[in-house]
């Protein structure tokens, strides 16, 4: 066909952020002054590991479409992966003035699937974790947040 026009709608590609939320709270029975609570966004309170570019595409895919919760979780959430276990940076105090931080497990691939089946592209995924509570002080702070929803 000539002289006539195609009309091509480019969906521009898109990049996730990463909510990181305390689904369960393990204080093994132990009294603090202001506890976490279930629910919490813990995304400015954890040690983060800098991932691969290769890591950080499993957040990345066009717009309109769903995110691979399987691909995302398998790449970055799963055993051996790298925000499967996290250490807490933020110092909580026992009602007897003991030091205690949290470390956080990744809950469940089948959670997180449930959790981000209707999220596109370039919206914030959830990932839920279980927080237990450590005796000790919370290590420093870790500054790699490019994935990390604010």
């Amino acid at each position: 066909m000539f002289g006539g026009s195609l009309r091509v709608h480019v969906h521009a590609a898109s990049t996730s952020k990463v909510s990181f939320i305390v689904d369960t709270v393990n204080n093994n029975n132990i009294q603090l002054n202001t506890p976490l609570a279930a629910g919490a966004n813990v995304s400015s309170e954890v040690n983060l590991p800098k991932l691969t570019t290769a890591q950080l595409a499993a957040l990345q895919g066009k717009s309109t479409a769903t995110v691979d919760a399987a691909k995302i979780s398998s790449t970055l959430l799963t055993a051996n992966a790298p925000l499967n276990k996290l250490v807490g940076t933020k110092t909580y105090t026992s009602r007897d003035n003991k030091n205690y931080h949290y470390e956080f497990t990744f809950t469940s691939s089948d959670k997180f699937a449930t959790d981000n089946r209707l999220t596109t592209y370039g919206n914030n995924v959830v990932a839920a974790y279980t927080a237990n509570l450590v005796e000790g002080a919370a290590p420093t702070s870790n500054a790699n947040t490019d994935y990390v929803a604010k």
